[in-house]
């Protein structure tokens, strides 16, 4: 058997509108997970007017990706953090081979246990989702002007907060994230699948993401219980 003491680490895939963000959420708080957003960090650093915001806000706003030496980087540190010791979730990362491979190495000397959930979506659908998408200066909380309005247009309901649309969610920009997702990120989870990781596909088309939240959840548990062959050193 595996030795359970391993640190539980979950990778999520999806594109663009997949609902990644909230099950990210819900997967830390069902199991202790820390909740990483390379998306989230850059943001921050884009609204702080940093220099590392400077030099990713045009990428972003075009709907590119962000250099890989950065974001290898800045998940590198926040995977070091303390809360991370307990497991944590991806969202986001890794989107490219290069990312994955630097990834696979990093959670092998870590002595890290991952899974990859793929989170599927029609791509329709995933523009939908994202044409009229808000978000929460403050708390981060999401909402859209047709399928999930704040009671007050343009205001958080829950700190009063105004309410802006992503950098990276112009209508430009959906369609090259949603292409880049096609050409660079599929091509980096089936990376993950081949190094041997355990993987699962769950269609996230119409179902409450609590339905799907469960339904991984239920997978997890039982992945937790059965042996996994390790990831092979040959793809790096």
């Amino acid at each position: 058997m595996r030795n359970r003491s391993r640190t539980l680490v979950v990778i999520l895939f999806g594109p663009p509108g997949s609902g990644k963000s909230t099950q990210a959420a819900l997967a830390e708080r069902s199991f202790g997970l820390a909740h990483i957003s390379p998306g989230d960090m850059l943001r921050t650093h884009m609204a702080a007017g940093s220099a590392l915001g400077s030099r990713v806000a045009a990428v972003m706003r075009a709907g590119g990706l962000a250099p890989d030496e950065i974001i290898n980087g800045m998940i590198a540190d926040r995977i070091a953090e303390p809360d991370c010791a307990n497991g944590f979730v991806l969202d986001g990362y890794p989107r490219t081979r290069n990312q994955t491979q630097v990834l696979i190495n990093v959670l092998q000397q870590r002595n890290c246990d991952p899974v990859v959930i793929r989170l599927t979506l029609d791509p329709k659908v995933a523009a939908a989702r994202l044409f009229g998408r808000q978000e929460c200066r403050v708390c981060g909380a999401l909402y859209h002007r047709v399928t999930r309005p704040p009671k007050a247009a343009g205001i958080c309901d829950s700190d009063g907060s105004e309410l802006t649309v992503r950098v990276d969610d112009s209508e430009d920009a959906i369609r090259a994230r949603l292409s880049v997702y096609e050409a660079e990120t599929e091509p980096a989870r089936k990376l993950l699948s081949d190094a041997g990781y355990a993987c699962k596909s769950v269609s996230n088309d119409a179902q409450p993401p609590e339905v799907t939240a469960s339904e991984i959840a239920e997978w997890l548990r039982g992945t937790r219980m059965r042996e996994r062959r390790p990831a092979s050193p040959a793809i790096l």
